[in-house]
């Protein structure tokens, strides 16, 4: 069982799922084994855990047959990879203000890892520390991650720059794949190294970006700035109500959410007596409000909004709708049908 903590933005798996879309691969019904709803792939805005993250590329690297998975996936990345912490880069005025601004916000990204900023005589080495605990999908998080930084250098700064060199922690992969890496990176690799990092010039560091705006940089910061504020204080029930939302239509015990979040079901018992909550009413309020967002939002019928949040037999769910609401789900929907 992993023991990642923490959570992702789903914009830090579209190049993943592009690359398994290439491949072939059934993305939907992989995300759902993994307990990501599919749904959510659609939306920037949303986040997984990371165990179900970790889960779904686990997958991808296996089906795919492609050993260097990570690295291949890199190819895709664009200003919405990174969530707004994309946007906000290519919008400085030089590589150096948009490197600096990457430990300030990553976490809106996801919390797959952490970078550090190293300063040195000829510049800077930008090291990354991956959470990730499965061996492979450890490995290919890491690739991934340093062969997205330097493409989205070199297409922000409009410049087919090259980092001084790369140093991966990994093992030497055999000559081919060696290859793969110096064509991706067109510089010294050096494997089984202390860090997983990219060295990064003075000269380069001082590229000016080509779609630099200084106006739209604050506006984009104080919008990041708030949504680290939310971020940060989400708590435990918020926590428990997301990945409850992300593992529907299945209805997961309190110990299964309690793996997701990397802590242990007495622990997540306690921390929800500390807000004076408890997992049936968190699980009955996610089933309540994504009920009611079908109904109004959507055509399913009754049958299926039932199946959505995890009702096997629609009987049950027009009874517990109704004790929820005191209407029945064709009662609720035609009051917000004429707008009541």
């Amino acid at each position: 069982m992993t023991s990642t903590i923490g959570s992702t933005s789903t914009a830090a798996l579209s190049q993943f799922i592009k690359l398994a879309e290439h491949y072939g691969l059934a993305v939907e019904p992989l995300a759902k084994q993994a307990g990501i709803n599919p749904n959510q792939l659609s939306s920037s805005s949303s986040r997984v855990s990371l165990a179900a993250m970790e889960k779904l590329l686990h997958q991808f690297i296996q089906l795919s047959n492609d050993p260097l998975f990570g690295l291949h996936a890199a190819q895709f990345v664009q200003p919405g990879s990174y969530h707004v912490l994309g946007y906000i880069a290519m919008n400085c005025a030089t590589l150096a203000e948009a490197v600096n601004r990457i430990q300030r916000y990553e976490a809106l990204v996801g919390d797959m890892g952490c970078s550090q900023l190293k300063p040195n005589a000829k510049g800077l080495v930008l090291n990354w520390h991956c959470q990730f605990t499965d061996p492979l999908v450890h490995q290919h998080m890491v690739d991934h991650c340093l062969a997205s930084w330097v493409n989205y250098g070199r297409w922000i700064t409009d410049r087919n720059e090259n980092p001084q060199k790369i140093e991966l922690t990994r093992a030497a992969p055999n000559l081919s794949a060696q290859a793969e890496y110096q064509q991706i990176f067109q510089c010294p690799v050096v494997f089984q190294a202390q860090q997983n990092a990219v060295w990064i010039s003075h000269e380069h560091l001082q590229v000016p970006l080509r779609q630099a705006d200084p106006g739209l940089l604050q506006t984009l910061e104080q919008h990041a700035n708030q949504l680290i504020s939310q971020l940060n204080s989400q708590d435990i029930s918020q926590q428990v109500s997301a990945t409850i939302q992300q593992m529907m239509p299945n209805i997961p015990k309190p110990a299964e959410v309690a793996a997701q979040l990397g802590i242990s079901a007495r622990t997540l018992q306690r921390r929800l007596q500390q807000k004076n909550t408890h997992y049936q009413a968190l699980l009955d309020k996610v089933r309540l409000v994504t009920a009611k967002q079908i109904l109004t939002n959507t055509q399913s019928t009754i049958e299926q909004t039932a199946h959505a949040v995890g009702f096997h037999d629609v009987r049950s769910f027009r009874r517990r709708f109704k004790q929820w609401t005191g209407l029945s789900p064709s009662e609720y929907r035609v009051k917000q049908d004429l707008g009541e």
